[in-house]
């Protein structure tokens, strides 16, 4: 006998039309399904709460101030720039749902982000991104620091200019002195007395006698050579009968003033007055009572060179400076 109840027998056949879904579906694939659904709406939220509302183009200055290395800038906000036609290529952050990827931008796209690498042009400069427009907020900073001084190489010159938190100024070139070099100059000369011949005359017993420029002239053969002192002259000094010179060298302030030190030598001689039979001296006269017959040396002048000039010219560099001076950002 068959029952009318209609819960008595289950019917898992589906209504017409109706389909059915898995439960490995219904477990496994409709939460992945969800999962990515709410990781696409997370990163459209983020995408656009980076790139668009807040997204501008900075200046030239913010971005300098943004920079954490050379040719590195991190900002704390996104930041719209042309990547400069001078650069090789510039590398910046992809920000996603989990974050983000470093990609490479070319020389004249545009792009968005926080943080962004540019690389160097042909000539080793890192180029500044060129902004169209600029948002306005204020920065605090330190007081500056005092000047520093520095010397540079024309091979590796400073970024000159007034920045956010530095300024560096050229100070150019100067002649820095770099040492002496020394050269010969014009030779250094003496005028000596010298003996060449002899004569015989009416003279006095203990004296010696020399003819110079027609004048006789007598000296005592007691008479020595008497160092007289050390003298600093700019020129040459003559030797004569009664005086001599030796020559020693540079003063120690030769280079500036000229002056070379000689040795002085003196003795006594008379010039001999044969028509009043006499000798005079610089302080007494020799009367002569009787002659007797001796010898009478020739003597004249001969110049000869004891040394040769020093020329000392200073040799210079060129040493470039710059100045600088830095501050701190406060807020």
């Amino acid at each position: 006998m068959e029952s009318n109840n209609p819960v008595s027998k289950r019917d898992n056949t589906p209504p017409k039309g109706e389909r059915v879904v898995p439960p490995i579906v219904e477990k496994i694939v409709v939460p992945i399904i969800a999962a990515l659904i709410g990781a696409l709406a997370t990163f459209l939220v983020f995408f656009f709460s980076h790139t668009n509302a807040p997204s501008t183009f900075l200046t030239e200055e913010e971005l300098k101030n943004a920079i954490i290395a050379d040719g590195v800038f991190q900002a704390q906000q996104m930041f719209t720039f042309d990547v400069p036609e001078t650069c090789s290529y510039a590398d910046f952050m992809l920000y996603g749902p989990n974050g983000g990827s470093m990609t490479t931008a070319q020389p004249g796209q545009r792009v968005s982000t926080m943080f962004a690498r540019f690389f160097a042009d042909v000539d080793g400069n890192v180029p500044w991104p060129i902004s169209t427009s600029s948002t306005n907020y204020e920065r605090k900073y330190s007081d500056w620091s005092e000047w520093t001084v520095a010397t540079y190489n024309l091979t590796n010159k400073p970024n000159f200019g007034h920045f956010p938190t530095i300024e560096v100024e050229d100070l150019g070139v100067s002649a820095v002195e770099n040492g002496y070099i020394y050269s010969v100059g014009n030779p250094i000369t003496h005028v000596k007395v010298v003996e060449y011949g002899k004569v015989s005359i009416k003279g006095v017993k203990g004296y010696s006698y020399f003819l110079l420029d027609s004048s006789l002239y007598a000296v005592p053969n007691d008479s020595q050579w008497e160092y007289s002192g050390q003298k600093a002259l700019a020129e040459s000094p003559s030797d004569s009968l009664n005086i001599r010179w030796e020559y020693v060298g540079f003063s120690p302030d030769y280079h500036t003033t000229g002056l070379k030190l000689w040795d002085c030598y003196i003795r006594q001689v008379g010039k001999v007055d044969q028509e009043n039979n006499s000798i005079q001296f610089d302080d007494h006269i020799v009367n002569v009572d009787k002659t007797v017959d001796v010898n009478a040396q020739y003597v004249t002048t001969y110049t000869e060179i004891v040394g040769y000039e020093q020329i000392r010219e200073m040799q210079y560099r060129d040493v470039y400076s710059v100045r600088y001076r830095t501050r701190t950002i406060l807020q």
